[in-house]
């Protein structure tokens, strides 16, 4: 009889013990979800901040600044985001989902240099022209150029800044180059655009020498 009684207490404890942990697991899963999607806020009003920055610079000088794409001394480059908006703009220049160790050089959204010295206003399909966006974006899916590397502090996806003002959320990054950046719906044919230049230096993986700086080991 007591055996019995001892195998019923096991075998409930053991049942309470599987539903405890099911719940506790699940409250898990929902508390990161929350706290990556709050991360994910706090990118875009990060980015967000750095659009106004960088139109009060445009509107007072009369065009964007020339920045970097990015730097690898953020802090002592005159041309990196950070030094050209000013410490002011400190504190939204990092992404909350980037690892520590690069946090440190307190700058991890990348700049799209070809808008460099040009007015927001005379940049054609600003709707689809990236103006910056999370580092990671630069990383991509090896078998297809298209896709984003697999592993991404956004939930597989990045944050983007475009030169119209509009963010997105996307799992496809913008293409780097401004100039293939595609038509917008009703968008007229123009001129015939000057030649284009000379392709930067590839490396041995087929990106540019700046992206592959800007990955570990490349």
């Amino acid at each position: 009889m007591r055996a019995r009684w001892q195998r019923a207490v096991a075998a409930f404890t053991l049942i309470e013990i599987t539903m405890v942990s099911g719940i506790i697991g699940g409250a898990q899963g929902s508390y990161a979800g929350a706290l990556n999607r709050a991360k994910r806020q706090v990118c875009e009003h990060n980015l967000k901040q750095i659009y106004q920055g960088l139109l009060m610079k445009d509107l007072f000088d009369g065009g964007l600044p020339k920045i970097s794409f990015y730097s690898k001394d953020p802090k002592k480059d005159p041309n990196s985001l950070l030094r050209v908006l000013g410490p002011e703009y400190a504190g939204v220049l990092v992404c909350p989902c980037i690892p520590e160790d690069i946090k440190k050089s307190g700058l991890t959204y990348v700049f799209n240099d070809e808008l460099g010295g040009k007015s927001l206003d005379t940049v054609p399909r600003r709707r689809t022209t990236w103006l910056v966006m999370g580092m990671t974006a630069v990383v991509r899916d090896p078998k297809d150029p298209r896709k984003l590397a697999g592993q991404q502090p956004h939930s597989g996806g990045v944050n983007v800044l475009y030169a119209d003002g509009h963010i997105e959320f996307t799992k496809t990054p913008p293409r780097l180059r401004a100039v293939d950046a595609p038509k917008e719906e009703g968008e007229q044919e123009q001129e015939p655009a000057p030649p284009a230049p000379e392709p930067r230096p590839q490396g041995p993986s087929g990106l540019p020498d700046r992206v592959r700086s800007l990955i570990p080991g490349g």
